[in-house]
């Protein structure tokens, strides 16, 4: 297989009202610290975004549970 890589982009928003929360650089800022992971962090253009590439992967198995996992953390507000 052909070595690849996965981008997402995920947008913050308010939970009562759905509407952006602009918190990007927040969060951007505290997870550039947290792991080497992280280092794949970066702004996008709205401020309640954030841009997320993985490491490269050579298998369908890394690839698939590399992004579920960071989700995870994110959600729960975890060190990513």
């Amino acid at each position: 297989m052909r070595p690849f890589g996965i981008e997402e982009e995920f947008i913050f928003l308010k939970p009562a009202t759905l509407q952006p929360a602009n918190v990007g650089d927040e969060v951007h800022a505290e997870l550039l610290g947290h792991s080497l992971v992280s280092r794949f962090i970066s702004h996008e253009f709205l401020a309640s975004q954030i841009e997320r590439s993985t490491p490269i992967f050579d298998r369908f198995e890394q690839a698939s549970a590399d992004p579920l996992a960071f989700r995870s953390r994110l959600a729960r507000g975890d060190e990513c």
